[in-house]
């Protein structure tokens, strides 16, 4: 997933802990596409008084479109 584009304070997308909500999906006979929300963490590191990194909790929709019957995908960044 292209996280590293939702991030706002210059970290890095930490993809362990990630939490995906399917918020609509529209299908045909050659494509699928859906919009989804993502949770996650960003990691900004060396900005606390002992270096220690921040993680700082994220949000961001993304629209993701599957050409059927291979299964190649495209993913978009909606809102982040």
């Amino acid at each position: 997933l292209p996280l590293q584009a939702c991030c706002e304070l210059g970290g890095v997308a930490d993809e362990r802990g990630i939490s995906v909500s399917v918020l609509d999906m529209q299908h045909g006979h050659e494509w699928i596409h859906a919009r989804v929300g993502v949770f996650f963490t960003e990691v900004i590191g060396g900005c606390n008084c002992h270096d220690d990194p921040l993680e700082s909790n994220r949000y961001c929709v993304l629209e993701i479109a599957i050409l059927r019957p291979h299964g190649d995908a495209e993913i978009i960044v909606l809102e982040a």
